[in-house]
């Protein structure tokens, strides 16, 4: 059973009942109404915005979920075998320098993996979600250390969450203060962050080729006359394969994973065992430490330096505490502990036996498929190729989930990724085996770090540049109040009125305040559909909708500002969906609707209109639909026929395209040059990203998209 912490529980009823409200609980005045309609929106909306997401698991759930997580957890970290002790070696090694390095891959499995964290690391989760992301989202919540979206709902999260922080211990609130005062630890933070997801990615570019190369030469065991260059080319095969099945969807290719990883690791633990009493059963005193630090004392700066080799092993750990939202922390504990911790420990075991006893001293070259028992090889280099998949089809999807993280926090354009996936990102290692790794930077270490600077300055370049997007766009936030004057309409607007069909406006007249220029606003007929992207309860105005005003003066004969609000969980029951309040009386026949959706929700349909216009129905009648107007009182089946007129005429939706350029600043300082320059390549990239209405499946001669510029 899947047990929701009881907050979560008290929300979904409060929902519930929010949205099953029958009519006789709401207020009969229509002034009252749409106050009580307001205040309900809001409740939801905070409901929403403070809504916890971790799950438990006990029983059969935690059982099948612990089997499931092999497949996407030890994917990398599983198929390290196959090339830790040839990176480590460059010759047979001794028997004391061969326990010795054992026995620095069996303490870094324990302490980095098990201890660090797989008992402390995974308890640091934000609402159940791990990676280095989560835990910067984290600190970014109970302290206000990120700028956000003024005109986003971050801003209210922060404020939530930085308000019940009040109740942390007095350390906390001295490391909170001073991360909220000191702009270096912010700088530095956000620099950690960025650093991490940049080499999760670089390394995603290497590490695909690297397992399935690993993999594939296994042949040369069969085959020595077998080139390298024969090599290469079945691996690209391979991963050309691999890439060419993505269009499939992660939820097709994913169902393989749990079963060839969990094959793979018993397969390794049964040759482990062969070996280890076949061989060298000696090579078990590797457990005492004593020669992990005999052995880095013994080799000076060799020991340090094979080091880089060594950290192989546990390669892919991070992907512990990123799948922690998706399979949760007792689920991967228990998969670690009962499966994958001793597999892995008894499989270089058994290597470490094989190599000690082996007098053609080429063992340690290729140490899995060489220590693999007669009559096995073909099936050991089968499910060694399906295992280097798995791992390389594990990078490849939480790359692409990554970017979505990176889109989300505005740290990267929008663009399109396939298949949603469980995302994996690089957290510091143990700070030994991170300098020993350095020595392979002539080697070709030089190219992720390379790719990874690049990368941190695409995404430090786009996150500045919304800032300063949104800093300039804070300066045209309108009050309702102070844009919109009304008053008695005269007679020329009552018959423009009566010709549009809306008698809720025939004795309201509508104009821009003086300093918007003063015009009057006249309706015409149809039903205007504004996008609005930041949904905000209560008297909101797009702002899609004040440049379309300020621009026409006129205004559609109803008004909908229809905002999508995703939330943290699959599906949304479709009663639970739209929340609907009136924005202003000033403005009539004004709506705003919230569609509250999960990310398997198809929401934008063809039928769109449709769908709002019947729940804008049930929203003003306050009943089923459709309802029985015979009983409806003059104001109501007034506000119904201004609907359907409105409908019948057109239908128009509404978005708008915002075009930037720099400010041209008077003094040609070096400052303002830099500035100058970083700006031009941020709306470069703005330019040739992935637009709005590449996402919207609606009728394309319905959409208006309103153009207006801004500076920078």
């Amino acid at each position: 059973m899947i047990s929701y912490n009881a907050r979560n529980q008290r929300i979904e009823a409060w929902v519930n009942a929010a949205t099953e409200e029958s009519e006789d609980a709401a207020p009969t005045d229509p002034e009252a109404r749409d106050l009580h309609d307001q205040e309900k929106a809001q409740r939801i909306e905070h409901e929403d915005l403070c809504r916890e997401n971790k799950q438990t698991y006990k029983g059969r759930v935690l059982l099948w979920l612990a089997l499931q997580s092999t497949g996407v957890v030890y994917g990398d970290i599983g198929t390290s075998p196959l090339y830790v002790f040839s990176s480590t070696f460059t010759e047979q090694p001794s028997w004391q320098d061969l326990v010795g390095a054992l026995s620095i891959i069996i303490w870094s499995l324990t302490l980095i993996v098990t201890v660090k964290y797989c008992f402390i690391v995974l308890s640091a989760d934000d609402d159940g979600q791990g990676g280095t992301f989560a835990v910067y989202s984290l600190l970014a919540r109970y302290a206000n250390i990120v700028r956000t979206d003024p005109s986003g709902p971050e801003r209210i999260v922060v404020r939530l969450d930085r308000e019940t922080g009040a109740e942390l211990p007095p350390a906390g609130r001295i490391v909170r203060d001073f991360l909220e005062r000191s702009r270096t630890a912010k700088a530095v933070l956000k620099m950690v962050g960025i650093l991490g997801v940049a080499m999760v990615m670089a390394d995603s570019v290497l590490t695909p080729a690297q397992s399935v190369l690993g993999a594939i030469q296994g042949i040369q065991v069969v085959r020595p006359d077998l080139g390298r260059s024969a090599i290469v080319g079945i691996s690209c095969a391979i991963l050309v394969f691999l890439f060419l099945l993505q269009p499939l969807g992660t939820s097709k290719i994913g169902t393989t994973f749990a079963p060839v990883v969990m094959v793979w690791l018993f397969f390794n633990f049964a040759v482990g065992i062969v070996n280890l009493v076949r061989y060298d059963h000696t090579v078990l005193k590797a457990f005492s430490p004593h020669y992990a630090f005999t052995y880095l004392i013994r080799n000076d700066s060799n020991g340090w330096k094979s080091l880089g080799g060594l950290l192989l092993a546990f390669t892919g750990v991070e992907s512990l505490f990123a799948d922690l939202g998706a399979f949760g922390k007792k689920a991967i504990q228990l998969s670690w502990l009962v499966l994958a911790y001793p597999c892995l420990l008894i499989t270089y075991c058994g290597q470490a036996a094989f190599i000690a006893r082996d007098e053609e001293e080429t063992a340690f070259t290729n140490p899995f498929f060489r220590t693999v028992p007669e009559g096995s090889f073909y099936f050991s280099l089968i499910i060694a190729i399906l295992a280097a998949i798995v791992a390389s089809q594990a990078l490849i999807t939480s790359s692409f989930q990554l970017i979505s993280q990176l889109m989300r926090l505005s740290y990267f354009p929008h663009i399109k990724t396939f298949g949603p996936c469980l995302w994996r990102l690089r957290h510091s290692r143990h700070v030994y085996h991170d300098f020993a790794a350095m020595n392979k930077v002539p080697d070709g270490g030089w190219f992720a770090i390379v790719l990874s600077f690049i990368l941190s300055t695409v995404f430090i370049l786009w996150r500045w540049g919304k800032e300063q997007q949104w800093e300039a766009e804070m300066k045209d936030m309108i009050d309702p109040a102070d844009f919109l004057l009304s008053s008695r309409s005269t007679s020329r607007n009552n018959s423009i009125a009566r010709e549009a069909g809306d008698s809720s406006i025939r004795s309201v007249r509508l104009r821009l305040a003086p300093e918007y220029g003063g015009g009057s606003i006249t309706p015409a007929p149809g039903l205007g559909i504004f996008f609005d992207k930041v949904g905000g309860s209560g008297d909101h105005i797009p702002k899609v909708f004040t440049q379309f005003i300020r621009k026409f003066q006129t205004r559609p004969q109803v008004i909908v500002f229809f905002h999508m609000r995703p939330l943290s969980q699959p599906t949304v029951p479709y009663d639970q969906r739209f929340v609907i309040s009136r924005v202003t009386t000033k403005i009539p026949s004004c709506y705003q609707i919230v569609l509250r959706h999960g990310y398997m929700d198809d929401i934008l349909t063809p039928n769109l209109a449709r769908i709002i216009v019947n729940e804008l129905m049930t929203f003003i009648t306050r009943g089923p639909f459709p309802p029985d107007e015979s009983d409806l009182p003059p104001d109501v089946r007034d506000e119904l026929d201004a609907l359907r007129s409105a409908e019948e005429a057109q239908t128009v939706y509404l978005m708008g395209k915002q075009t930037m350029r720099v400010h041209k600043r008077e003094k040609r300082t070096l400052k303002n040059i830099c500035r100058r320059v970083a700006l031009e390549a941020f709306l470069w990239i703005r330019e040739n990203s992935r637009t709005k209405l590449a996402n919207l499946d609606i009728d394309p001669d319905s959409l208006v998209e309103v153009g207006f510029v801004k500076e920078i």
